[in-house]
């Protein structure tokens, strides 16, 4: 069960390991296979074919990435080369100079580490001048690649008032040649009367079966809807597919029958390819459908206003008919039937209506609310572009015009898409950081997170799998427009097999994984000590303050190790800690005493537990029950609900006053005044009873009994103090105020006075009257 709940988080682990794995050095064996002299020979090979054959642009780009990966291997040898060059020199200092009398094994050790020394540097310097080299054929290789691009893309074909002059001149031929091929290749005429029949009898029963679906799609639509984001998702993707359900049967039954039926010829018949190109369409269809204007009641899935998204999709239908006619007449083999000036005239008179049709599906963007500044300037950039393409279309660079069309299309696919990941990755990290949905607040109670606890690790997280996505999203950017330049390369070279600065060899691709990797090994270490202190330790016979420390320890152990790891796997050399270490040392002595004393205090308080959580203690002014004892400091939350932070050398060097250490048991004292002339023994009795009758005294022996006690005359009461012991000491202000009210009670039943204070006062003269109209010696106030 363990194991399935966090197989989401397994799977990456296991992935990120074997990245790691991949991406560490070349080990021995790899790196001695790697032969110097036999890519040194590949790149001679590659230099005479550039220099006397004419490659294409696809063979450059096949030959650039065999290229890289030779410098690739190169770098790693010359890694390896320097790693073990480097131990064999610590060997050599370590056998020393020879001396006169050494031992004949000695001398052989010598001369071998001597002879490897000089064959890994021979073996250093050949894979170093290998780099260079491939660097230098990259160079060439890239530089004949963009000459090639450029005069493949500015080569000028007929303008378009040459075309229709042509096809005005040659119509009735080339209509005649289009009309032939969409008649005699239909796939129809190579069936017989009975597969015809039978052909329609399947499409007619697949139509109705399709609407009966549509009704029980329908239900299952309506039940499935709710407000969480998976069932509006599934609801949408029902109502849509039960919408289109008896054209998808339709469609999917005659293309299935007509491709077995034709699959062997060739070119594969017109209706075959018109069935296949009608499912896209219908896929398009479903797919706007769902996203931006879903059937009621389903809310709108995405972010889009709803005006805009049904604006968004009646534009993107239109797009969707320009795209089934570009597929029917480029992509088939229509295009084969049509003479080459009627083919470039029909692709002309396509792109004139395909990109402002283009252009007026990407405008509402521009319309968004938070997103208007960049949506105008996507919608500017288009804009650009796709003129630059019509203009490029009529005036005969239909290459440029092209290659223009085809970035411009699958760089929005790519944003779009750039949209959508980042707003469920959002939703994903987020959500579960701060449960947001019901499933994630199932998820977070299962691995033992509070609710208004944030898991901050996985905002870490979505920061480095948002960096991850953007890098693949530019890297994607730059292969769609074929932007193959030294600078790319040299950028890839660079954060994969990283770069040299003095001995340290940087990675970045290690440091990313590694970051990954600490991410997701600290939400473990999360979910481990959630469980552990909710579920796994609430059954065992330990103290509450022996699982606290466990708890505590196994998170900083946690820590700890997923720091190791993400270091390790980043690539860090663990012997240059010695010199942190030794300057840490050093910032101790300076600046880090009372750093490193809390520390360890917070050690002691952990393992020595003399104060532990849910205490009440007095340190000092501060008077309050322990919260949190972390490794720094301790949280006490005073009795007017305040949180006052300690450190915790305070706690091991100052005094404290714990309540509760070994025994919860306390005891209280009441002090009590009556009148002179009461009977004290009668007093003793009636405090005794009211002690005894309480039920969080303690009477039954196992501590001293309550006792009252004559204290002393006082100026004007009897003192007496009625002292108890009770069961809790939590309890003593609530218990020690029950005493009073159940005192003050009795001594008014049985009539005993509790006075209080009196005062005479004595005026013998007043100032500035005559003796004779004195007032009287003696008032009572």
């Amino acid at each position: 069960m363990l194991a399935k709940r966090y197989l989401f988080i397994y799977l990456p682990l296991l992935f990120l390991f074997v990245n790691s794995w991949l991406t560490l050095p070349a080990d021995a064996q790899t790196s001695e296979g790697f032969s110097p002299a036999q890519a040194n020979y590949s790149l001679e090979r590659i230099q005479r074919q550039i220099s006397k054959g004419k490659p294409s642009i696809d063979e450059l780009d096949h030959t650039i990435k065999y290229v890289d990966d030779l410098h690739s291997q190169a770098n790693q040898c010359m890694v390896y080369a320097q790693v073990e060059l480097d131990r064999v020199s610590k060997s050599l200092e370590a056998v020393g100079s020879k001396i006169q009398g050494e031992s004949k094994k000695i001398t052989q050790e010598r001369i071998a580490l001597l002879n490897k020394k000089a064959d890994l540097e021979r073996r250093l310097a050949e894979c170093r001048l290998l780099v260079v080299k491939a660097e230098d054929v990259t160079d060439q290789v890239i530089s004949l690649r963009r000459r090639l691009l450029t005069r493949e893309v500015l080569h000028r074909q007929p303008d378009v008032r040459a075309l229709i002059l042509e096809c005005y001149m040659s119509a009735g031929q080339w209509w005649t040649d289009a009309k032939y091929y969409v008649s005699n290749n239909s796939g129809l005429e190579h069936l017989e009367t009975w597969s015809k029949a039978l052909l329609a009898a399947f499409c007619a029963m697949g139509a109705a079966f399709g609407l009966l679906l549509r009704h029980r799609l329908r239900g299952f639509a309506v039940a499935c809807n709710g407000t969480k984001f998976a069932g509006r998702i599934t609801s949408a993707v029902l109502f849509a597919f039960a919408r289109y359900a008896p054209f998808w049967l339709l469609l999917g039954i005659f293309s299935i029958y007509m491709g077995l039926l034709t699959y062997r010829l060739k070119p594969l018949p017109y209706l075959t390819i018109l069935a296949m190109g009608l499912i896209l369409y219908l896929f398009l269809l479903t797919a706007i459908r769902i996203f931006l204007v879903p059937l009621p009641p389903v809310q709108q899935i995405l972010f889009l206003p709803s005006d805009i998204a049904r604006i968004l999709a009646r534009r993107l239908k239109v797009l969707a008919v320009f795209a089934l006619a570009g597929f029917l007449l480029f992509i088939t083999s229509l295009s084969q039937s049509l003479s080459g000036h009627a083919y470039q005239l029909a692709r002309t008179l396509f792109v004139t209506f395909f990109c402002p049709a283009l252009l007026w599906s990407i405008l509402p963007l521009s319309r968004v609310s938070g997103f208007k500044k960049r949506g105008k300037y996507i919608c500017l950039i288009s804009a650009m572009v796709l003129l630059t393409a019509l203009g490029g279309e009529w005036l005969g660079y239909r290459d440029l015009s092209a290659f223009l069309l085809r970035g411009m299309i699958l760089s929005l696919v790519l944003c779009a898409l750039l949209l959508v990941v980042r707003y469920l990755l959002g939703e994903l990290f987020d959500g579960l950081a701060h449960g947001r949905h019901e499933w994630q607040k199932r998820l977070r109670k299962k691995i033992g997170l509070k609710e208004e606890k944030v898991l901050s690790s996985l905002l870490f997280l979505k920061f480095i799998v948002s960096l991850f996505v953007w890098g693949v999203f530019g890297l994607s950017l730059l292969g769609i427009w074929r932007i193959f330049d030294v600078g790319f390369i040299t950028f890839a070279t660079y954060i994969f097999d990283g770069f040299q600065i003095g001995k340290i060899r940087i990675i970045p691709s290690r440091i990313l994984t590694g970051l990954v990797l600490f991410a997701i090994l600290w939400i473990l270490t999360h979910c481990f000590k959630g469980n552990l202190e909710k579920k796994w330790l609430v059954s065992t016979q330990l103290a509450p303050s022996a699982k606290d420390a466990l708890v505590t320890v196994t998170g900083y152990a946690g820590f700890t190790l997923a720091i190791l790891i993400g270091l390790s796997v980043a690539g860090v050399d663990f012997s240059g800690l010695a010199i942190i270490a030794g300057a840490l040392s050093v910032g101790i002595g300076f600046g880090l005493q009372n750093i490193v004393n809390n520390f360890v205090s917070g050690l002691i308080l952990l393992f020595e537990r003399p104060v532990k959580r849910g205490d009440w203690i007095v340190v000092g002014n501060t008077e309050g029950y322990v919260k949190k004892i972390s490794v720094r400091s301790t949280i006490i939350q005073t009795f007017d609900r305040s949180d006052v932070i300690i450190p915790n050398s305070e706690l091991i060097s100052s005094q404290v006053t714990n309540w509760m250490l070994h025994d919860i048991r306390g005891r209280v004292i009441v002090p009590v005044g009556v009148a002179y002339g009461s009977d004290t023994g009668r007093v003793k009795e009636l405090m005794l009873e009211v002690a005894n009758s309480h039920p969080r005294v303690i009477t039954d022996g196992s501590v001293p009994k309550p006792r009252v006690l004559f204290m002393e005359f006082g100026d004007s009461s009897l003192n007496f103090e009625l002292r108890c012991f009770i069961r809790d000491i939590d309890y003593r202000i609530r218990t020690r105020s029950d005493l009073n009210f159940a005192i003050d009670a009795t001594f008014r039943k049985h009539g005993v006075e509790i006075p209080f204070p009196q005062r005479d006062v004595h005026v013998r003269d007043w100032a500035g009257t005559p003796k004779s109209e004195a007032p009287p010696k003696q008032e009572e106030l």
